[in-house]
């Protein structure tokens, strides 16, 4: 018999779906994700997704753009 690699569930509503994550979570796993069509209010706190570091990244990688876009605009005038 093969071994257990892993679950699906779908639930009907976000609502269900953030208190199945937190009750996951409560049970001990790590490696679990969650997807849904739309963003989920409460997720991240029912998972313990606490990742700081893909804030400052998205946030360099604006500024930056938003530099490279005045300058573009700034030589081509």
């Amino acid at each position: 018999m093969a071994a257990l690699y892993g679950l699906m569930a779908e639930y009907k509503d976000a609502d269900t779906l953030v208190s199945a994550a937190a009750t996951v979570t409560q049970a001990g796993y790590k490696r679990t994700d969650a997807y849904s069509p739309f963003p989920v209010h409460g997720i991240d706190d029912a998972m313990n997704i606490h990742d700081p570091l893909v804030s400052w990244i998205v946030f360099i990688a604006g500024v930056t753009g938003m530099i490279f876009g005045y300058a573009l605009q700034w030589w081509v005038n």
